[in-house]
């Protein structure tokens, strides 16, 4: 099952400029477009951290100040991971709250897009859900020594337990703006998920 989405037209030319400016990053999809298997599921725990890598700095902005926007862009980007997808008790219907640092606006557009920017879809039939890959690069804009907005690259996959145990990923661009800290204003991201039985499980551990 494949969907993707891509919302927002308030902020479409600003996300539009700044994909531009920021055009020449390396590529960051997995070279066989597959996520690695589960061996096991854990209610409650997600063990696995997110790895943070930089991506593209157009403009000038000074090591210590770069590392800091990592730092919190990598912060807000997480704590959407944890509370939309991996975060929580399941099974699990309410993701109304799952978006900590996304915009007002961005946040209402997330809200009519749950089975996209959520784990909505499967959330009632999940036992537990374990992320198998988190990892975010992050592409900033500065001008004049100061980060004006970033683009966080995500690869998210993870595996739910229960009576139809699914392989989920979830790609693409969160884009941020800094409002008194860093804050989502706008997405374009996909996702494809595929049954995965325990017959399957057994034979990858």
């Amino acid at each position: 099952m494949n969907s993707a989405r891509r919302r927002g037209a308030t902020w479409a030319l600003v996300a539009a400029a700044t994909a531009s400016a920021l055009s020449g990053c390396s590529s960051d999809d997995d070279s066989d477009g597959r996520a690695g298997d589960p061996t096991s599921v854990v209610e409650g725990v997600d063990a696995l951290g997110t790895t943070v890598q930089a991506g593209k700095l157009v403009g000038e902005l000074d090591r210590a100040k770069h590392d800091r926007v990592l730092a919190k862009v990598g912060d807000v980007v997480d704590g959407w991971i944890d509370a939309a997808y991996v975060g929580g008790n399941y099974p699990r219907s309410d993701f109304d709250d799952a978006f900590p640092g996304f915009s007002e606006g961005a946040a209402e557009d997330a809200r009519g897009d749950l089975d996209l920017t959520t784990n909505a879809r499967l959330g009632e039939q999940s036992e537990a859900v374990e992320a198998l890959r988190r990892r975010v690069t992050i592409d900033v804009l500065a001008a004049h020594g100061v980060a004006q907005g970033a683009t966080a690259r995500v690869v998210l996959a993870y595996a739910t337990a229960g009576e139809s145990p699914q392989l989920v990923k979830v790609t693409g661009r969160l884009f941020l703006t800094y409002q008194q800290g860093w804050t989502v204003f706008g997405y374009d991201l996909s996702r494809a998920a595929r049954p995965y039985d325990s017959a399957e499980q057994e034979s990858t551990s």
